[in-house]
């Protein structure tokens, strides 16, 4: 770490965004008691680090606990409800132009993904340990970047956002499926499959008992996956099971029992589908984090 980071000194109105691709805020207060109802033409990623706060987005409130984060869309109404009797509030505001987004995004990767998909109008991620160090990491090394005017500093900011929607992007859909304060009957339908695929995970399930257990026909449920979230539901579950194995890989248990436990028939379509998707085998895997 180049530098330790500073709180920024609280505004109630920060500046706008205006024609800068991002900003990013680093608050640590312990006498702010409200903030006001507010929304911005532009995405906001939160991370809330400590205090006691809850947050209002649109109609629904949520408790925050350490490592939560939020997604938030343009236009939409949210505000923070502090009770700073006790801990000091202390957060990551990451502000995210609309166009800058799509210019970070490729044909293949969509990085808005982490705030568009199902269309929520404030999406809630808690994360577990390591990803809160992970992106509480990110987050620091932005803010640095941003501030220095070192060789390069911009691309390395540019680096750590594309790195952080992918992180958050990938954990939203493998590992947790995001809570929306106002569902539609279109998220209620999206919620519901998220639901049935991690519960029944490393069982044999597909697009076809899916749409059984939902009582709709496989086209419609499987339209109506692609559509929000750009993958059919086979191939999420596909990609969900190889990400889930590899953790699991990574944590030390053998590779032949994760295999099956995820419910790959043979190990030789574990292990093509697994060098497809992260371009190497479970064991060079291993051996290239130091573990074989």
């Amino acid at each position: 770490m180049l530098q330790k980071v500073r709180p920024t000194t609280f505004t109630s109105e920060k500046p706008r965004l205006k024609q800068e691709d991002f900003a990013i805020y680093y608050n640590r207060d312990t006498t702010l008691t409200n903030v006001d109802l507010h929304t911005h033409d532009h995405y906001e990623f939160y991370f809330f680090i400590n205090g006691d706060v809850e947050y209002l987005i649109e109609d629904a409130t949520v408790h925050l606990t350490p490592g939560s984060v939020l997604l938030i869309a343009p236009n939409v109404k949210h505000k923070a409800l502090i009770d700073d009797s006790v801990k000091a509030y202390e957060r990551y505001v990451l502000w995210l132009g609309m166009d800058y987004i799509e210019k970070l995004s490729s044909v293949q990767t969509n990085l808005l993904i982490p705030f568009l998909t199902m269309n929520f109008k404030g999406s809630y991620i808690q994360l577990s340990l390591d990803a809160q160090f992970t992106v509480h990491n990110l987050l620091e090394n932005i803010l640095i970047q941003s501030e220095s005017r070192e060789f390069g500093a911009d691309l390395l900011a540019n680096a750590y956002i594309m790195e952080l929607l992918i992180t958050v992007a990938r954990y939203k859909f493998y590992k947790q499926p995001v809570n929306s304060p106002n569902k539609s009957s279109q998220d209620a339908m999206l919620l519901d499959i998220f639901s049935i695929v991690d519960t029944c995970i490393r069982e044999d399930i597909s697009a076809h008992t899916i749409a059984e257990k939902l009582h709709i026909s496989p086209a419609s449920c499987n339209k109506l996956f692609k559509e929000h979230i750009g993958l059919t539901i086979n191939q999420y579950i596909m990609k969900k099971r190889l990400f889930l194995a590899k953790e699991e890989i990574l944590a030390g248990r053998p590779i032949l029992e994760t295999c099956f436990d995820y419910n790959f028939n043979d190990y030789s379509t574990f292990y093509r589908a697994f060098c497809k998707e992260f371009g190497k085998s479970p064991s060079k895997l291993l051996k290239s984090v130091g573990l074989s």
